[in-house]
């Protein structure tokens, strides 16, 4: 049995509001590669700005923001999907751009199950 019993903190944005180059910080695609800094502690600024204007012409759509309604459909939505597939939910939020959940995963694939909901 794991430690923490199989439990996952599991995230996720909507389309576009989280890019690479982003200066708040970012991520590569599965950390292929190192970026200095992070949300509380951004990369020295103009460092990215190349990157971050191509992922923003990149785009094959405008960002998606949700609104209050959309919001509150996108959590039961998220939640019902999960639990139809035996997944316990203990918490799970959504605002305009991120969702947060806690998410029991036995399979220890919480990126797939999170995939599947949305």
């Amino acid at each position: 049995m794991i430690p923490w019993d199989h439990w996952y903190h599991c995230m996720g944005h909507t389309y576009g509001t989280w890019l690479p180059g982003e200066p708040k910080g970012f991520r590569t695609r599965h950390h292929r590669e190192h970026v200095e800094g992070d949300y509380r502690n951004p990369p020295p600024k103009g460092t990215y700005d190349g990157l971050h204007e191509y992922s923003k012409r990149a785009m094959k759509r405008e960002p998606v923001f949700l609104d209050a309604v959309q919001r509150k459909r996108a959590l039961e939505e998220l939640v019902a999907s999960l639990r139809r597939r035996d997944l316990e939910v203990r918490v799970f939020s959504v605002d305009r751009v991120h969702l947060h959940g806690l998410v029991r995963v036995p399979d220890h694939d919480p990126k797939r199950w999170i995939g599947v909901a949305k």
